[in-house]
Protein backbone atom coordinates (compact mmCIF):
# COMPACT_ATOMS: atom_id res chain seq x y z
CA UNK A 1 0.00 0.00 0.00
CA UNK A 2 2.76 2.43 0.85
CA UNK A 3 4.57 1.94 -2.44
CA UNK A 4 1.54 1.96 -4.73
CA UNK A 5 -0.69 4.49 -2.95
CA UNK A 6 1.08 6.55 -0.29
CA UNK A 7 4.18 7.23 -2.40
CA UNK A 8 2.02 8.14 -5.41
CA UNK A 9 -0.16 10.65 -3.56
CA UNK A 10 2.32 11.84 -0.88
CA UNK A 11 0.02 11.08 2.05
CA UNK A 12 -0.84 8.28 4.45
CA UNK A 13 -3.75 6.14 3.29
CA UNK A 14 -6.00 7.28 6.16
CA UNK A 15 -5.79 10.85 4.74
CA UNK A 16 -6.82 9.83 1.23
CA UNK A 17 -10.29 9.35 -0.15
CA UNK A 18 -11.05 5.71 -0.89
CA UNK A 19 -13.51 6.93 -3.51
CA UNK A 20 -11.25 9.43 -5.33
CA UNK A 21 -7.69 8.24 -4.70
CA UNK A 22 -7.32 6.62 -8.14
CA UNK A 23 -9.34 9.14 -10.13
CA UNK A 24 -6.42 10.57 -12.08
CA UNK A 25 -5.58 9.84 -15.69
CA UNK A 26 -2.26 8.37 -16.72
CA UNK A 27 -0.46 10.56 -19.20
CA UNK A 28 0.77 8.88 -22.33
CA UNK A 29 4.47 8.52 -22.88
CA UNK A 30 7.44 7.54 -20.79
CA UNK A 31 8.78 9.15 -17.64
CA UNK A 32 11.74 11.45 -18.16
CA UNK A 33 14.62 12.35 -15.89
CA UNK A 34 15.62 16.01 -15.81
CA UNK A 35 19.35 15.37 -15.46
CA UNK A 36 20.11 19.07 -16.01
CA UNK A 37 17.44 20.02 -13.43
CA UNK A 38 14.08 21.70 -13.92
CA UNK A 39 15.82 25.04 -14.51
CA UNK A 40 16.86 23.79 -17.96
CA UNK A 41 13.21 23.06 -18.79
CA UNK A 42 12.13 26.51 -17.57
CA UNK A 43 14.89 28.12 -19.62
CA UNK A 44 13.75 26.35 -22.79
CA UNK A 45 10.07 27.12 -22.23
CA UNK A 46 10.74 30.79 -21.49
CA UNK A 47 12.97 31.44 -24.51
CA UNK A 48 11.84 34.72 -26.06
CA UNK A 49 9.64 35.59 -23.07
CA UNK A 50 10.33 38.40 -20.63
CA UNK A 51 10.88 36.84 -17.19
CA UNK A 52 11.24 38.95 -14.03
CA UNK A 53 12.98 37.40 -11.06
CA UNK A 54 12.52 38.50 -7.44
CA UNK A 55 9.47 40.55 -8.42
CA UNK A 56 7.10 40.20 -5.46
CA UNK A 57 3.46 40.47 -6.50
CA UNK A 58 1.32 42.46 -4.07
CA UNK A 59 -2.00 42.53 -5.97
CA UNK A 60 -3.68 40.89 -8.95
CA UNK A 61 -6.60 42.92 -10.30
CA UNK A 62 -9.08 42.15 -13.09
CA UNK A 63 -9.53 45.43 -14.94
CA UNK A 64 -12.06 46.88 -17.35
CA UNK A 65 -14.53 45.39 -19.77
CA UNK A 66 -11.87 43.35 -21.55
CA UNK A 67 -11.08 41.63 -18.20
CA UNK A 68 -7.37 42.37 -18.59
CA UNK A 69 -5.22 41.60 -15.58
CA UNK A 70 -3.22 44.18 -13.67
CA UNK A 71 -0.31 43.03 -11.54
CA UNK A 72 1.10 45.33 -8.84
CA UNK A 73 4.68 44.75 -7.70
CA UNK A 74 6.27 45.49 -4.33
CA UNK A 75 8.85 47.78 -5.95
CA UNK A 76 6.04 50.02 -7.23
CA UNK A 77 6.09 48.57 -10.73
CA UNK A 78 2.98 47.36 -12.53
CA UNK A 79 2.21 44.98 -15.36
CA UNK A 80 -0.87 44.60 -17.56
CA UNK A 81 -1.64 41.40 -19.38
CA UNK A 82 -4.49 39.56 -21.08
CA UNK A 83 -3.94 36.35 -19.13
CA UNK A 84 -2.25 35.36 -15.90
CA UNK A 85 -1.13 31.92 -14.80
CA UNK A 86 -0.86 31.79 -11.02
CA UNK A 87 1.51 29.08 -9.79
CA UNK A 88 1.55 29.84 -6.09
CA UNK A 89 1.87 26.81 -3.82
CA UNK A 90 -1.52 25.81 -2.38
CA UNK A 91 -0.57 26.81 1.18
CA UNK A 92 0.47 30.31 0.09
CA UNK A 93 -2.65 30.67 -2.03
CA UNK A 94 -4.86 29.63 0.89
CA UNK A 95 -3.16 32.10 3.24
CA UNK A 96 -2.95 35.10 0.89
CA UNK A 97 -5.78 34.88 -1.67
CA UNK A 98 -8.09 37.31 0.17
CA UNK A 99 -5.61 40.19 0.08
CA UNK A 100 -4.05 39.33 -3.26
CA UNK A 101 -6.94 39.08 -5.74
CA UNK A 102 -9.20 42.03 -6.58
CA UNK A 103 -12.05 41.40 -6.88
CA UNK A 104 -11.91 38.36 -4.60
CA UNK A 105 -11.83 34.90 -6.07
CA UNK A 106 -15.31 33.43 -6.64
CA UNK A 107 -16.65 31.58 -3.59
CA UNK A 108 -16.82 28.17 -5.36
CA UNK A 109 -13.07 28.42 -6.08
CA UNK A 110 -12.30 29.46 -2.50
CA UNK A 111 -14.43 26.58 -1.17
CA UNK A 112 -12.69 24.11 -3.48
CA UNK A 113 -9.28 25.45 -2.43
CA UNK A 114 -10.15 25.03 1.27
CA UNK A 115 -11.08 21.40 0.60
CA UNK A 116 -7.66 20.61 -0.84
CA UNK A 117 -4.56 19.69 1.08
CA UNK A 118 -0.97 19.09 0.10
CA UNK A 119 0.97 15.96 0.83
CA UNK A 120 4.70 15.85 1.43
CA UNK A 121 7.29 13.86 -0.49
CA UNK A 122 10.92 14.07 0.64
CA UNK A 123 13.74 12.83 -1.55
CA UNK A 124 17.14 11.91 -0.21
CA UNK A 125 19.96 11.45 -2.71
CA UNK A 126 22.40 8.76 -1.59
CA UNK A 127 25.80 8.42 -3.23
CA UNK A 128 28.00 5.38 -2.72
CA UNK A 129 31.62 4.50 -3.54
CA UNK A 130 30.33 1.66 -5.74
CA UNK A 131 26.98 0.15 -6.64
CA UNK A 132 25.71 -2.92 -4.82
CA UNK A 133 22.52 -3.26 -6.87
CA UNK A 134 21.74 -4.05 -10.51
CA UNK A 135 22.76 -0.95 -12.38
CA UNK A 136 21.97 -1.89 -15.97
CA UNK A 137 18.66 -0.01 -16.26
CA UNK A 138 16.74 2.70 -14.41
CA UNK A 139 14.33 1.01 -12.10
CA UNK A 140 12.44 1.42 -8.90
CA UNK A 141 13.76 -0.61 -6.03
CA UNK A 142 11.17 -1.34 -3.35
CA UNK A 143 12.00 -2.15 0.26
CA UNK A 144 9.37 -2.49 2.94
CA UNK A 145 11.54 -2.49 6.06
CA UNK A 146 14.80 -3.61 7.60
CA UNK A 147 14.94 -6.48 10.10
CA UNK A 148 15.80 -5.39 13.61
CA UNK A 149 19.11 -6.47 15.08
CA UNK A 150 17.59 -8.23 18.09
CA UNK A 151 16.90 -11.91 17.64
CA UNK A 152 14.03 -11.72 20.15
CA UNK A 153 12.02 -9.45 17.86
CA UNK A 154 10.59 -10.54 14.52
CA UNK A 155 9.37 -7.03 13.69
CA UNK A 156 10.90 -4.60 11.23
CA UNK A 157 12.22 -1.10 11.69
CA UNK A 158 10.12 1.25 9.59
CA UNK A 159 12.58 3.73 8.13
CA UNK A 160 9.93 5.46 6.06
CA UNK A 161 11.79 4.86 2.80
CA UNK A 162 9.98 2.27 0.76
CA UNK A 163 11.07 3.27 -2.74
CA UNK A 164 14.48 3.94 -4.19
CA UNK A 165 15.27 5.02 -7.73
CA UNK A 166 18.45 3.78 -9.39
CA UNK A 167 20.20 6.76 -11.04
CA UNK A 168 23.16 4.77 -12.37
CA UNK A 169 21.82 4.33 -15.93
CA UNK A 170 21.30 8.09 -16.30
CA UNK A 171 24.43 9.34 -14.51
CA UNK A 172 26.94 6.44 -14.62
CA UNK A 173 27.38 7.07 -10.89
CA UNK A 174 26.32 4.85 -7.95
CA UNK A 175 23.39 7.01 -6.83
CA UNK A 176 20.06 6.00 -5.33
CA UNK A 177 17.25 8.45 -4.67
CA UNK A 178 15.20 7.44 -1.61
CA UNK A 179 11.58 8.60 -1.30
CA UNK A 180 9.73 9.25 1.94
CA UNK A 181 6.16 10.49 2.21
CA UNK A 182 3.21 10.94 4.54
CA UNK A 183 3.70 10.92 8.31
CA UNK A 184 7.34 9.80 7.92
CA UNK A 185 8.13 12.84 5.79
CA UNK A 186 6.35 15.21 8.20
CA UNK A 187 8.31 13.72 11.09
CA UNK A 188 11.59 14.46 9.30
CA UNK A 189 10.42 18.02 8.60
CA UNK A 190 10.12 18.56 12.38
CA UNK A 191 13.79 17.60 12.91
CA UNK A 192 14.88 21.15 12.01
Amino acid sequence: MSSSIEQEYAADTHRLSAFWFDNDNEEEGKDALMIEGYGALADRLSAGVSVRYNAEVTAITRQGVDRAVGVSLADGGALRCRYLVCTLPLGVLKARHAGLFHPSLPEPKVRAMRGLDMGLLNKVVLTFPHHFWAQDRAEWLVRLGVPTSTAASASTVDLGFCEFFNMYPATSKPILVAFMTGSHAWQVERWR
